[in-house]
């Protein structure tokens, strides 16, 4: 017989670090086997460094607009990204096309690049005079 793991998160405390002042959060949870023994397992995430948000290559911007729900990034959901003016096909991005910020999946086929959002309400971009690559998505956080 085969055992599945289950994670359960039972509290999840937010605390600052002193030293950075950065969100540390601990996250206390039980998994099966757990339950039967009774024990209990403590772990703590940094989004500091688990974003690398520490970098200077790194930034945070808020999401505005509904244009990437398929892929699971809402309105008000905060976009880690990592600057970089390249990209790779399928990379998240942010990227100035035509003088507008958006965050898009980039594609290319050969030489033709366009920027594919994840909602079918709406239309691939594709550049008229312009597309600058401002970085590329590396973490997503949301607040409930």
């Amino acid at each position: 017989a085969f055992l599945k793991i289950i994670d359960i998160i039972e509290r999840i405390d937010e605390v600052k670090c002193p030293q950075t002042k950065s969100l540390i959060v601990t996250i206390t949870e039980r998994t099966a086997i757990d339950l039967y023994r009774s024990r209990k397992r403590r772990s703590a995430i940094s989004f500091d460094e688990e974003l690398n948000l520490n970098s200077p290559s790194v930034f945070v911007f808020k999401v505005a607009g509904d244009s990437m729900v398929e892929l699971g990034i809402y309105e008000g959901d905060y976009v880690s990204i990592r600057k970089t003016s390249e990209a790779r096909d399928k990379d998240i991005v942010l990227a100035n096309v035509d003088g507008i910020f958006t965050l898009k999946t980039y594609r290319q086929k050969g030489s033709n690049v366009w920027l594919e959002p994840a909602n079918s309400s709406y239309k691939n971009i594709y550049p008229k005079n312009s597309l600058t690559i401002f970085g590329v998505a590396v973490g997503i956080m949301r607040k409930f």
